[in-house]
C-alpha cells in the first residue's frame, strides 16, 4: 500500500529503512571517508576523499586504485564494504597510489565532517585566469567554506569560472541560493533563482528562491562539470543559472531529481521512512530536470588523475575549451568510453558505489547513451 504514494517520475520519491539518516542535516557521517567509482571493468579508484577522516589520515588521495578489500580481489560483492552503517567497524585494503606503488592499510570506521570543497585553485590559461572549484554538497556548517572559497577565486581576478558538480549530491536551499547568487552575473541580482512550486491545492506553500549578488563577479559563462551522480542540489544549481547566464556543460547527463525533498516521515510502529513529491522546483523560464540535464559535451570523468591535475579528462577538456571553445577529440578519451560501457551496463550499485535508491535513477543508466556519443564523436 505504501508504494501507492510514491512519484514514479522522481527517483528521490522513496520508502525506505528508517535507519538511513541524512548526513545533510548533521554535517557529519560514518565510514572511512571516501568514495570509490568505477574507473573501467576490475579498475576501482577512489573518487573523493573527506579531510580529517581516516582515509584522508592515511594520505589517500583521488585517483588511488583499490585492488583487494579483506584479501579479495575487488568484485561486487565485497565494495558494499567499504560503505559501513556503524563506527568501530574494520576493513583491510589494498591500494595503489598514483605513482603505482602498492600498499596495505587498516581502516576503522568513525564518524567524520563533511567536506563541501573538495579543491579550489587558479589557473592560468590562454584565454584568461580560471577559477576552479569542486563542490561536494551544501551542508549548512559549511557556509563559511563554501562562500570563502568562492570569494577567493572572486579575488584572483577570474576571467573564467570552471564548476565542478560531478558528484554533487544535496544539502541547503538557502545555502545554495547564496552560492548561486555569488556565482551569478550581476543582471541577476533580485531575480529569480528557483521556485519552489506545489500543485494548486497547496500553492499558498510555494516558495520564490530570488539572487542577491554580494560581490562584483560578472561573468559571460560558466562551464560545469557533471556525471551520472550530479544530483539534487547539483542540478538545482545548473537549472536556476541557466536563463542568466551561458552554461556550459560538460561530462554526462544528471539524475534528474526534482523533488523538494524535506516532506518526509517515519511512520509509527514501522521501520519505514517515507520521501514525498510534494513540489517541484522550477527556474525563471519555466524548467525543471526531471529526466535530468544533458551535457553539451559527453566527455568521460577522469578517476586515474587527482584534483587539479590538467590531465584530468573533465578539468583537461574544461581548459581546452575555454582557449579553443571545443572539447578534445582524442583516441584515449573514445577508449576510457569504451571501457566504461561494460561497468554501466553490467556492474551492481555496490561496485559504483551506489545506493539501491541511486541505482534506480534513470540518469545514471542515461549515461550509456552519453558515453556512446563520445565513442561516435570520435
Amino acid at each position: 500500500m505504501l508504494e501507492a504514494f510514491r512519484h514514479n517520475d522522481d527517483p528521490r520519491s522513496i520508502i525506505q529503512d528508517a535507519s538511513i539518516t541524512d548526513p545533510f542535516s548533521s554535517g557529519r557521517e560514518i565510514g572511512y571517508g571516501f568514495g570509490v567509482r568505477w574507473n573501467a571493468t576490475d579498475d576501482l579508484r577512489v573518487a573523493w576523499v573527506h579531510s580529517g577522516s581516516p582515509a584522508a589520515n592515511s594520505n589517500i588521495t583521488r585517483g588511488y586504485r583499490i585492488t583487494e578489500i579483506d584479501g579479495e580481489n575487488v568484485n561486487e560483492q565485497n565494495v558494499d564494504k567499504l560503505y559501513p552503517d556503524d563506527e568501530g567497524v574494520s576493513v583491510n585494503i589494498t591500494v595503489e597510489s598514483l605513482t603505482g606503488t602498492s600498499s596495505q592499510m587498516t581502516f576503522v570506521s568513525q564518524r567524520y565532517d563533511i567536506v563541501s570543497v573538495l579543491h579550489r585553485e587558479s589557473i592560468q590559461t590562454q584565454g584568461g585566469r580560471a577559477g576552479y572549484i569542486v563542490l561536494k554538497s551544501f551542508v549548512d556548517q559549511n557556509e563559511n567554506e563554501i562562500i570563502n572559497a568562492i570569494n577567493t577565486l572572486v579575488n584572483d581576478n577570474i576571467q573564467e569560472l570552471i564548476l565542478d558538480l560531478r558528484y554533487c549530491d544535496g544539502g541547503n536551499y538557502e545555502l545554495l541560493r547564496k552560492t548561486a547568487s555569488l556565482i551569478a552575473p550581476t543582471n541577476a541580482d533580485e531575480k529569480l533563482f528557483l521556485y519552489r512550486k506545489f500543485n494548486q491545492d497547496r500553492m499558498s506553500s510555494s516558495l520564490q528562491y530570488m539572487f542577491e549578488k554580494t560581490n562584483n563577479l560578472n561573468l559571460n559563462r560558466i562551464i560545469i562539470l557533471t556525471s551520472p551522480t550530479t544530483r539534487s542540489i547539483g542540478e538545482y544549481m545548473i537549472l536556476g543559472l541557466q536563463p542568466y547566464i551561458s552554461v556550459v556543460m560538460i561530462g554526462a547527463r544528471t539524475v534528474g531529481t526534482n523533488i523538494y525533498g524535506n516532506s518526509s516521515w517515519t511512520l509509527p510502529d514501522r521501520r519505514d521512512y517515507i520521501s514525498l513529491i510534494t513540489a517541484i522546483f522550477e527556474n525563471s523560464s519555466g524548467r525543471n530536470t526531471l529526466g535530468g540535464l544533458q551535457p553539451n559535451f559527453a566527455v568521460a570523468d577522469g578517476l586515474d588523475k587527482n584534483w587539479g591535475n590538467r590531465e584530468e579528462n573533465l578539468l583537461q577538456n574544461a581548459l581546452h575549451f575555454i582557449v579553443n571553445g571545443s572539447v578534445i577529440q582524442t583516441s584515449r578519451l573514445r577508449a576510457q568510453a569504451q571501457a566504461m560501457l561494460p561497468v554501466i551496463r553490467e556492474r551492481s550499485w555496490a561496485e559504483v558505489g551506489l545506493s539501491e535508491v541511486e541505482l534506480s535513477e534513470p540518469g545514471f543508466f542515461q549515461d550509456i547513451k552519453d558515453v556512446q556519443e563520445v565513442i561516435i564523436e570520435n
